[in-house]
């Protein structure tokens, strides 16, 4: 456990993910040899996940448009049962997969990046259902993608 508490020491980023090398030795240059290959594996795996995350986003994302859909249908009609079983498969899929995007990523992290939904839904509305979006709801989305890169930014310095 002493290489963790070292590496995470040295990047905060990368705490959560866990450890693929540990300290070689008692020699300075085996843990730097060391870090430096668990930095970048760890950076690859932080993108994967952060990419996994996104991807669980967009599919939870459909989850609106079932439940549009189910909102319009007769209550226990056929498509209304489909569509509500298809919105507890997303949900379940998602339930997963949040668990296990949390358990490698700062929670305030996960939650933050949760906003880019919001893209989704106002693409989907536009596409499914024949919404309009005006220059404020564009402002708020432009602000919404400001504020997580942002705090995206603020995690890595």
């Amino acid at each position: 456990m002493e290489g963790l508490f070292r590496l995470s020491s040295i990047s905060t980023k990368y705490r959560y993910l866990h450890p693929l090398c540990f300290h070689f030795g008692s020699s300075l240059s085996g843990w730097r040899r060391c870090s430096i290959l668990y930095l970048g594996v760890a950076e690859i795996i932080y993108h994967s996940v952060l990419l996994s995350l996104h991807i669980l986003l967009f599919i939870y994302s459909f989850s609106g448009i079932f439940s549009k859909y189910a909102s319009h249908q007769e209550f226990f009609d056929t498509k209304f049962i489909f569509l509500y079983l298809g919105l507890l498969l997303i949900l379940v899929i998602y339930a997963i997969g949040w668990q296990q995007v949390i358990r490698r990523l700062p929670l305030s992290t996960a939650f933050a990046h949760k906003s880019v939904t919001i893209i989704w839904s106002t693409i989907w509305g536009i596409l499914f259902f024949q919404e309009e979006i005006s220059l404020g709801k564009c402002v708020g989305i432009l602000m919404v993608m400001t504020g997580v890169i942002l705090f995206s930014k603020s995690e890595e310095g």
